[in-house]
């Protein structure tokens, strides 16, 4: 069963949460409270809904979870897939509505066993990253 798990960054103190999506600007950790006559919103975090991702259900090669938005480098694609080896070009992982999918910039499908590269920072916080080398 796929795991649906989101971040984002806190708009009172900038640090990440993650959890799950109650709306476009809040998410709350695993814990959520109530019954029939109650419901906690003490845990709910507001977040910038412009830094919410969905994780993607994958790891990267150093076992960091992958989520829409991140800037990977050193691809590697392997399997027989026609892609050849670009070490250090830069990507951003993106959610495509109409395919329902996570794909890559420049179109790469975001396939499990193919993809190597490591997660070095994401789209919000580290713009930087994409200046040399950007997919």
């Amino acid at each position: 069963m796929r795991e649906y798990k989101y971040r984002g960054r806190r708009i009172d103190n900038g640090e990440w949460v993650y959890g799950s999506l109650i709306a476009p600007d809040k998410i709350v950790g695993p814990i959520v409270e109530w019954d029939e006559d109650y419901f906690c919103t003490e845990f709910w975090l507001k977040v910038d809904p412009a830094t919410v991702g969905q994780y993607v259900g994958l790891k990267d090669k150093a076992e960091i979870e992958i989520y829409e938005g991140d800037i990977s480098e050193e691809l590697d694609f392997k399997h027989g897939a026609c892609f050849p080896v670009q070490p250090k070009k830069k990507v951003i992982v993106q959610y495509v509505d109409s395919k329902a999918s996570f794909n890559l910039t420049a179109g790469i499908d975001y396939t499990t066993g193919l993809y190597k590269g490591v997660i070095i920072g994401n789209i919000h916080q580290h713009p930087h990253l994409l200046k040399e080398g950007e997919g």
